[in-house]
């Protein structure tokens, strides 16, 4: 039978931060399976600088590993961020929108005005487009959640995707639930200007941040980008990250680096996703 989506593993590196003394962070690949989607499934918890201060830098790194049965091949095997948002493009107000309105839920807007203060501006979504009551300064909507109306702490998943926009402008989407048997995935609750990524050089490569070095360390050689394509399965995926020599032969492994960076004085969120996309060919 041929290698499909289902096949493909994601697990951790031999040596994931726990915190910033750990040292040569990534390495081989290893056996513990990813099995969170927030970010707390892969980097540690990590409060920023004060107002004023830097900005705080994580490097993490997974693996995608074939584990199809012998012979059976993943070719054209591409990565991208499917909750990812754009840099914010020009000071404005941030619209979210939908072909279905939910008032039952709510968008909430984080990041940094014009003055460069921490704010965040919420809208419920009872309308198919919904502008926030805050302007957003350029580069600087680092996130957006969605939240129950009636319980305002609670993470809800979103209904049907929602298009983050600057105008008109697409910055990137709130992914909604996918339903194509066999693969059925409930809707997201975030999306986010903080997480990159980039593919190490080869296929089961070990390398680490390198000799004492830490997570806040980049690893060399490893260019991080934030590719983003809608949650959907055509075949054409804008802009997303191809595995070097696009083949994983079964217990293949490509090494994934992700970069979490959180600005000085931006407020705190509960559970932020980053949400992997993939796509593969059979062969």
């Amino acid at each position: 039978m041929p290698a499909t989506f289902t096949d493909m593993g994601l697990y951790q590196s031999a040596v994931m931060g726990a915190d910033f003394t750990t040292t040569s962070v990534g390495g081989a690949v290893s056996v513990t399976p990813i099995t969170v989607s927030s970010v707390a499934g892969v980097f540690f918890t990590m409060a920023p600088e004060a107002a004023g201060g830097s900005n705080k830098v994580q490097y993490e790194k997974i693996f995608g590993q074939n584990d199809a049965a012998a012979g059976n091949n993943m070719t054209e095997v591409k990565w991208w961020l499917d909750n990812a948002l754009d840099d914010w493009p020009a000071l404005d107000y941030p619209t979210i929108t939908f072909a279905t309105a939910d008032a039952t839920k709510k968008a909430r807007f984080i990041g940094f005005n014009s003055s460069g203060a921490a704010i965040q501006s919420e809208v419920a979504l009872s309308a198919t487009s919904n502008t926030a009551a805050d302007q957003f300064n350029a580069s600087n909507l680092d996130r957006v959640e969605i939240r129950d109306v009636a319980s305002p702490s609670a993470l809800v998943a979103i209904h049907e995707t929602g298009t983050v926009k600057q105008s008109a402008t697409e910055v990137g989407f709130v992914p909604g639930p996918i339903n194509i048997s066999p693969l059925i995935v409930a809707g997201r609750w975030s999306a986010t200007a903080e997480v990159d990524i980039g593919l190490a050089s080869a296929i089961n490569d070990t390398a680490t941040t390198g000799g004492a070095t830490t997570a806040a360390d980049p690893p060399t050689g490893v260019t991080f980008t934030r590719p983003r394509q809608q949650a959907t399965q055509d075949a054409t995926v804008t802009a997303a990250l191809s595995t070097p020599g696009g083949t994983l032969t079964p217990t293949d492994a490509i090494g994934i680096w992700l970069r979490l960076t959180v600005k000085p004085g931006a407020k705190t969120s509960a559970d932020i996703q980053h949400v992997l996309g993939f796509r593969i060919q059979a062969a």
